[in-house]
């Protein structure tokens, strides 16, 4: 009966991943159609829905873990979006989100101008107390590669 939710999950590389890793069950969501065609067309026997996070349409307590790559930078409501994840997430369930964050401020500035769709780079704190104001505990955060960073919590 394990579940875990993809928000943001593009192309599929992310569900592929968790695919060959879990035997629960595997959703994921995006804005994008041509991104879940394309997610289609690399992966099998995962369910795929087009959704805004801010509007996820699943029961309350549906999913043991709601993972998240390289797309809060998207959000165009980030409050509304953590609550319909906190939502969606069963008690006791983690919420994993990896984001790019450069360390340099005006780089976050040059992205956020020139990425399409980037609505704003949030730093390591911002995103702490986004968990904190859901009630997520056992928040934990670490830098993964030169540019990103992973921030995980638990409800």
């Amino acid at each position: 009966g394990f579940s875990v939710l993809d928000i943001g999950c593009g192309t599929g590389e992310g569900l592929r991943m968790l695919k060959e890793k879990t035997k629960g069950r595997i959703v994921g969501v995006d804005l994008s159609q041509e991104m879940l065609a394309r997610a289609r067309t690399k992966i099998q026997g995962v369910k795929l829905y087009p959704a805004d996070v801010e509007q996820l349409p699943f029961k309350n307590a549906s999913f043991d873990v709601v993972v998240s790559t390289e797309s809060m930078h998207h959000w165009l409501n980030p409050r509304q979006a953590f609550h319909e994840i906190c939502r969606v997430l069963k008690k006791g369930g983690e919420l994993i989100i990896t984001d790019i964050y450069f360390r340099l401020p005006f780089l976050n500035l040059l992205f956020e101008r020139f990425e399409p769709g980037c609505v704003h780079i949030y730093s390591p704190r911002e995103m702490h107390e986004f968990f904190q104001k859901q009630g997520l505990r056992e928040i934990q955060q670490r830098r993964t590669a030169l540019v990103f960073f992973i921030t995980k919590g638990r409800k």
